[in-house]
């Protein structure tokens, strides 16, 4: 949402409600901020300094799971799995 008020990402649909309606049709959960998730991204090391890549890290190893993105820098992140959006 937050890349779409910056005019970084274009959306045509309700964004929003998108995202709610995948919640209510059980086809995504969503993975809790929780305080392993907080241990796991003080460990997190980035070439660079973005909090919220090293949150979204954190979760991915956190929750086993993999991250699906476009962003090259994260796709290069050892020890993640992560998957192109591209």
């Amino acid at each position: 949402m937050l890349l779409c008020e910056k005019g970084r990402l274009e959306s045509d649909t309700d964004a929003w409600g998108k995202i709610s309606s995948s919640l209510e049709g059980g086809r995504f959960v969503e993975a809790a901020l929780t305080f392993g998730v907080v241990q796991e991204a003080a460990g997190v090391r980035l070439p660079y300094r973005d909090p919220a890549d090293r949150y979204l890290v954190a979760t991915a190893r956190f929750y086993d799971l993999t991250l699906v993105t476009a962003d090259e820098r994260l796709l290069e992140v050892p020890g993640l799995k992560a998957l192109s959006a591209r």
